[in-house]
Parts: C-alpha cells; structure tokens; sequence
C-alpha cells in the first residue's frame, strides 16, 4: 500500500474528503517527525514506540580499499512495535499457536491451563 492508498483508506474509514484525510496524515507524520528532531520518544499504546537510538561511533572494513576506517557516532530514528499490535499477526496462525501451547506447557508445567484458554479465544478454535 502507498501512500495515495492509504489516505484513501484513512478517508473511507474516517468519513473524511481525501483533501482532509491527506491532512490528517501530513499532520501526524509532521507531528511525528518535530518530536523526534526534538529528542523525544513517542509512545502510541496499542500500536508502537517512535525514538532516536544513538549509534556509537565504530570501526569498519573497506574490502575496495582494504583499510579499517573509522565511522563516526550517530543518531538514527527506530520504530518497535507494541506487544498487543505483534499478536494480532502471530497468534491467528492456527496450528502454531497450538504447538505453541505443547511447548510452553512442557517448559512450564503450572501455567497450561491459562496458556490454553489464551490460545483458543485469540485462535477463534
């Protein structure tokens, strides 16, 4: 999906005009973008964490020139994914999600009974 998709999808499922639905999305994206220029972390429960992770400065191999050259530190923008939007994709996987179940009671005896309930309602079994 592109961009032009996506806006497209925003205004359908928002009952908004494209022209407000582009908007909507220049604005968060810009919202993002200052935020993180910023230093800050952006946490949106359900879905994700936006923040700049700092790369240290290390040493690296040219195989054109072969000399170590020295790459500086740096800062990078990184997006990790929320626990609950992860599980929306892995567990509606059907029969992994039950020899899930067969491992994480073999390693843990006590909790198969709680595993087992989790794994069916989200399996829709």
């Amino acid at each position: 999906m592109n961009k032009t998709e996506f806006v497209d999808q925003i205004a359908k499922r928002a009952d908004l005009s494209k022209k407000q639905a582009e908007a909507a999305y220049d604005a968060v994206v810009a919202t993002i973008v200052d935020a993180l220029k910023e230093g800050e972390k952006i946490q949106l429960v359900g879905f994700g964490n936006f923040e700049i992770k700092e790369k240290p400065s290390r040493e690296v191999f040219n195989p054109l020139t072969k000399q170590k050259q020295q790459l500086p530190a740096s800062k990078v923008p990184n997006f990790k994914f929320g626990k609950s939007f992860k599980s929306m994709f892995w567990w509606n996987t059907g029969t992994c999600s039950l020899f899930f179940l067969f491992i994480s009671t073999w390693r843990q005896k006590r909790q198969w009974l709680i595993h087992c309930f989790f794994l069916c309602d989200l399996c829709e079994m």
